[in-house]
């Protein structure tokens, strides 16, 4: 898979300017961490699976709140909504739990412990009701937060959106050099288009986008 580097080099700016004079390294990962992060929450916006993690937790008696770092999970930035009506993102054996408000957890106290059937979400920890009563192990599938990106780093979701982000780029570093910012809402809106439009090549679910005022 190409790295960062790769695909800098590849962009059509980098052929006009070999050198670097004009547009550096530098700038040119600014405008693609910029493409990777917009593709990056539009695919958890969708619901996408393809970018999520797993993670676990496991419950002890009486305790119904656990924090999210605690358990190698300080990347989360939120739970995967299922593949289907009666499925979510945390599930005990072949039992899925639901989510749930917060305010729902005073109807539940020491005298109502059980196996968990929902879960709640913090800034920083997740909770389960009713309040477990043993040790069970939750699975979780959720979506991380999109890592900085490095001149050596890997190209993220497996080089599928590479010619969406070059030129990306390529219109940034454009209009940049022509201090020209009035187009900048059309190539996120183009780089949104080419991305679902890959993503609909890889899925039977319909995308839908939604253009942005300028």
């Amino acid at each position: 898979m190409a790295t960062v580097q790769n695909l800098l080099d590849a962009c059509m700016v980098r052929y006009q300017d070999p050198d670097k004079t004009d547009w550096g390294d530098t700038e040119l990962l600014a405008y693609c961490q910029d493409a990777v992060e917009y593709i990056h929450q539009l695919l958890i916006n969708r619901n996408d699976i393809s970018v999520t993690k797993s993670g676990t937790i496991t419950t002890a008696d009486g305790t119904g709140t656990y924090a999210l770092a605690d358990n190698e999970m300080s990347d989360f930035v939120a739970m995967y909504r299922g593949a289907k009506e009666r499925e979510s993102g945390v599930w005990i054996d072949d039992n899925f739990l639901f989510p749930v408000r917060q305010t729902e957890s005073v109807h539940y106290d020491s005298d109502n412990k059980g196996k968990p059937l929902y879960y709640y979400l913090t800034s920083t920890h997740i909770g389960f009701l009713p309040v477990p009563d043993d040790e069970y192990t939750v699975s979780l599938l959720y979506f991380p937060k999109q890592d900085a990106l490095l001149l050596d780093s890997t190209m993220p979701f497996n080089d599928v959106f590479n010619v969406a982000i070059k030129k990306f780029i390529d219109s940034m570093a454009s209009a940049r050099a022509e201090q020209d910012i009035s187009s900048i809402t059309q190539f996120y809106n183009e780089l949104e288009r080419q991305a679902l439009g890959v993503t609909s090549a890889r899925t039977p679910i319909k995308p839908r986008m939604v253009n942005r005022r300028r």
